[in-house]
């Protein structure tokens, strides 16, 4: 009689074990460690309208890079509590190679704005974005690593001005422990 009460009684707390862990996490605590303001506003800047951004790369453009324009375009995630994008090409006013994926989120226990992409060969980009004050200008930076699939890493920066309807992206990366200035790109919006 015993062995049958007892798995009954375990099953039970399992069970009320299980409420309480649900019922906890539904709740607000009283410190609640939650998505500053200026991120809000980023990722509905990024997501407004078609969520669409065109660079022109007629400066960079070669054999090895054919593209005219690249294109980001980013969309809310669940709950709007992040934001995905992907950047690809265009082509004589065509979508053509996609190059990376983003995902962009709070992370409440780092209390920091996480960045992640990957590329269609398997590198992939970790890192943060900050904001940064500026005399009135609208400033984030993302500084992240990334990791290629034969094991290599290297450091990246980018520097972002928005504007209300473009924003400008400079890249930097690491060596011998300077920055060193890539390209510069002017994104914009793309309406409906």
């Amino acid at each position: 009689m015993n062995r049958l009460r007892i798995p009954k009684l375990t099953f039970l707390i399992l069970i009320i074990a299980s409420v309480s862990q649900l019922n906890i996490a539904q709740q607000t605590p009283k410190e609640t460690k939650k998505m500053p303001d200026w991120v809000k506003k980023h990722m509905s800047y990024m997501t407004e309208g078609t969520g669409r951004w065109i660079a022109d790369n007629s400066e960079f453009k070669s054999a090895n890079e054919p593209y005219d324009k690249y294109c980001v375009e980013w969309k809310w995630g669940i709950g709007k509590q992040s934001i995905k994008g992907r950047l690809f090409g265009i082509q004589r006013e065509k979508e053509t190679a996609e190059f990376w994926e983003f995902y962009l989120f709070w992370h409440p226990q780092k209390q920091k704005v996480i960045i992640q992409q990957i590329s269609g060969n398997g590198i992939l980009g970790v890192g943060e974005i900050i904001n940064v004050e500026s005399g009135g200008k609208t400033e984030r930076m993302s500084q992240m690593t990334f990791f290629t699939p034969d094991g290599k890493s290297w450091k990246d920066l980018h520097k972002i001005f928005e504007d209300e309807n473009e924003h400008q992206t400079t890249s930097f990366v690491l060596k011998n422990s300077t920055w060193n200035k890539q390209r510069s790109y002017i994104w914009k919006r793309v309406a409906k």
